[in-house]
């Protein structure tokens, strides 16, 4: 099982970041509560899902330290705005995609919930329910997930685009923003795009993920803690 020092490594050696920068965020990160608290060297807690979604929206948002946790927070709490599936389901594609766990998030979740979905689901250890079709591997092949992360200058909002695999050709992507759809984009049956919401900046600034960050970030993780532990992310306790 990876501590945050494995994780860090993991995360700087596929973003092609210095560790300690990588470091430097989560520190900051858990100086404010938000990634798991223990011990260290041998003896330091497991990082989960949940922990490297954090880390890894807080080292898009490109903050500064100091305002790494608040900048952070905001995104992770982004409500959800727009889902567009690729093509129609029907039949046996419906009942494949009932087997992702992304697909099935409800209208009510925020952008932490798909992002530690999105990473729990992939990982070889996962549990599905047992009596539940066996989901596609959402980030297979790489190059086809994408993830983008866009935000204002003052990164007060932002917006977060998620798309994968619900099935072996159908893809989902997902849109958590705290900015809303403009009104002719929700009566389009197109997939939205960044200029399909109403953004008050001219200038917006963003980074893009592909599919090999996320496994990387998932092989690191290894296997999960075997206890749990509650802590407060995004204004929500979570276990």
């Amino acid at each position: 099982m990876a501590s945050s020092g494995d994780l860090a490594r993991a995360l700087a050696l596929v973003l092609g970041l210095p560790e300690a920068s990588i470091a430097t965020v989560m520190r900051a990160l858990r100086n404010d509560n938000m990634i798991t608290m223990k011990g260290r060297g041998t003896s330091a807690a497991a990082m989960t899902s949940t922990d490297a979604a954090v880390v890894l929206t807080a080292i898009c948002s490109g903050a500064v330290t100091s305002q790494i946790a608040d900048v952070t927070n905001r995104l992770l709490r982004m409500r959800h705005v727009a889902s567009f599936v690729s093509r129609d389901l029907t039949g046996l594609d419906q009942l494949e995609a009932l087997g992702s766990r992304l697909f099935r998030l409800s209208d009510s979740s925020i952008f932490i919930d798909a992002l530690t979905v999105l990473l729990d689901e992939n990982s070889p250890i996962s549990h599905y329910e047992d009596d539940g079709p066996t989901p596609v591997h959402a980030l297979y092949p790489y190059g086809k997930l994408n993830f983008e992360l866009w935000m204002d200058p003052m990164k007060v909002g932002g917006l977060a685009m998620i798309k994968a695999y619900i099935t072996s050709d159908i893809t989902i992507t997902k849109y958590y923003s705290s900015w809303n759809l403009k009104r002719e984009a929700m009566l389009k049956p197109f997939e939205p795009s960044i200029d399909s919401f109403e953004v008050e900046s001219s200038f917006l600034s963003g980074v893009r993920l592909s599919g090999s960050v996320f496994a990387k970030a998932i092989s690191s993780l290894g296997e999960r803690v075997t206890t749990t532990r509650t802590r407060q992310v995004a204004g929500k306790g979570r276990r």
